[in-house]
């Protein structure tokens, strides 16, 4: 049984009319209620989404060559370079073996780079992209070069022995036999965004970068200083994204950019 009230001063008629009003009404708020519990159930989840993944971001570890400048090549071999004349000499003496492959731009101010063998025949696919990488890391940069030429060498070539009466300075090294060039190499560099059970910003040579990066940009020496610069990277990869990733790329630290990028100032192609 319902107990309901009547108001004696109306008919049956219209005490059922006033109901019926009510009813309705309440139908109305039940309704707008219902949409309402969805979507704060929806601003609720979307947190816990990308939550997730700045723990993915915050536990990745990273590989013993990342303190370095680096790339994996599109076929797989690793490119180490050094970022200043302690990591040049660092690299000469812990980092070169007998069938890896040494570059350097033909330029002053240059990272020394290798391309590890790692038990295989390096390729000339390899070369060609690791001669992008010395290229884009040298003092070339900075002052606003085009291009500059880079060679490449055998291990053996490489000494830190002057001849006599010659001073050899910190980061230094003495190449001895014939020189294999690349010449006039472009200057410009690749930044992406790498997204697995991961996620890392790699920079490198343009089909390095594509080959593992879901997202990536190219740039080349310009007028923008680096912090402009990473900031429209940045701005960049979150316009290239779909929306899921969108949001795991906005937490991105924009000093970790910044700091792929060569001396100097720079364009985004």
């Amino acid at each position: 049984m319902t107990e309901i009230e009547i108001d004696f001063r109306k008919s049956a008629q219209e005490n059922a009319n006033e109901y019926f009003k009510r009813a309705k009404m309440a139908k109305r708020k039940l309704e707008s209620a219902k949409k309402q519990l969805e979507k704060t159930f929806n601003k609720i989840q979307e947190p816990q989404i990308i939550d997730h993944h700045i723990s993915i971001i915050k536990k990745r570890e990273k590989a013993w060559y990342e303190k370095f400048r680096w790339e994996i090549t599109s076929d797989e071999f690793l490119v180490i370079g050094g970022k200043d004349a302690d990591q040049n000499e660092f690299i000469f003496s812990r980092h070169i073996e007998k069938n890896d492959i040494v570059l350097h731009a033909d330029i002053i101010g240059a990272p020394l780079v290798v391309i590890k063998s790692e038990g295989k025949e390096i390729t000339q696919i390899a070369i060609r992209e690791a001669v992008e990488l010395a290229a884009a890391y040298s003092s070339g940069w900075k002052k606003g070069l085009g291009a500059v030429d880079v060679y490449w060498i055998n291990p053996d070539q490489v000494s830190k022995s002057p001849e006599s009466g010659e001073h050899l300075a910190k980061g230094g090294f003495v190449i001895r036999g014939t020189k294999n060039y690349t010449r006039k190499v472009e200057l410009k560099l690749c930044i992406g965004i790498v997204l697995d059970d991961t996620i890392k910003i790699i920079a490198g040579s343009v089909m390095s970068v594509r080959k593992q990066a879901k997202y990536f940009v190219t740039i080349i020496p310009g007028d923008v200083n680096h912090f402009k610069l990473a900031t429209s990277i940045k701005h960049k990869l979150i316009e290239k994204a779909s929306n899921e990733d969108r949001e795991i790329i906005r937490k991105l630290d924009i000093n970790e950019i910044q700091s792929l990028i060569p001396g100097g100032e720079g364009a985004i192609v």
